[in-house]
């Protein structure tokens, strides 16, 4: 069963991590920002609630809107991210990487795995 100090942790994370977002200068991520929206609903739901089985609806559903500006907010910055490595990649092609980062290759190897599963 959820609990407010649950739905309050997850609330804050989510928060920290468009904020993140914000300070790579992308600016608010929209979806993530919508579904701390959909959070604030559901706590009024929470709220105005008689039963313990709908306040705990309520709180789940508002745990599940948090997890999701988690995910969307930090899935804006890993793409931001794979884009700002190809462009360095696409400026210093004719430049030795590996011999200035040694693990330039394990870098790609994540990289393109985290591009595969996103």
């Amino acid at each position: 069963m959820p609990s407010f100090s649950e739905t309050s942790n997850l609330f804050s994370i989510a928060e920290a991590r468009i904020k993140q977002i914000e300070h790579l200068g992308l600016g608010l991520t929209l979806p993530a920002v919508n579904q701390l929206r959909y959070v604030a609903c559901h706590l009024l739901r929470f709220d105005r609630s008689e039963s313990e089985k709908e306040k705990q609806e309520e709180l789940r559903k508002a745990n599940n809107h948090c997890e999701r500006a988690i995910y969307d907010a930090v899935e804006t910055g890993i793409i931001y991210c794979l884009e700002e490595l190809r462009e360095f990649q696409k400026d210093y092609k004719l430049v030795g990487i590996t011999d200035i980062v040694p693990s330039y290759l394990d870098i790609r190897a994540k990289a393109n795995e985290v591009s595969r599963y996103i």
